[in-house]
């Protein structure tokens, strides 16, 4: 699911990445409570390229990436294969057609009207973050800047 967080300070989005910790995200998603809510966001695009060769060996993951150690017999039978990088690569898009947006979650704080649903727009810098619903885990987090 999609959770977006918009701060009520137009300019505020800096302010609350500095100060959001995953116990305050935690917290702040078990206070929500289910409301209809009519949901208003821009249309974005994020994509993020990563080149993990530098980053795995920090964490154990070695031997793939040399010649002489790695074994990934399982492939072709030989030993002449390694790794030569690894390459992660997200994309989130959100549009009027997208399943994300219709996932979305917002928190709507003292935008009550009488007589209307809520109103949730997304009209200036937003942080968001894509969790697995089923165990909770947060899977991707990212900021939309230009609305």
């Amino acid at each position: 699911s999609m959770s977006i967080l918009l701060p009520v300070d137009r300019a505020g989005v800096e302010s609350v990445k500095g100060k959001l910790t995953l116990e305050e995200f935690r917290k702040l998603l078990y206070n929500l409570r289910e409301a209809t809510v009519q949901v208003h966001l821009p249309r974005f695009k994020l994509e993020e390229e990563y080149k993990l060769k530098k980053v795995l060996p920090k964490v154990g993951i070695q031997k793939v990436f040399d010649k002489s150690q790695a074994d990934l017999s399982g492939i072709n039978g030989g030993r002449d294969l390694f790794v030569d990088e690894v390459v992660h690569k997200a994309v989130v898009e959100v549009n009027e057609e997208g399943s994300e947006a219709a996932a979305v979650t917002g928190v709507v704080i003292n935008t009550r009207t009488i007589g209307g649903p809520l109103q949730f727009r997304a009209d200036h810098p937003f942080l968001f973050f894509i969790r697995n619903t089923r165990t909770g885990d947060l899977l991707f987090m990212g900021q939309v800047n230009r609305v």
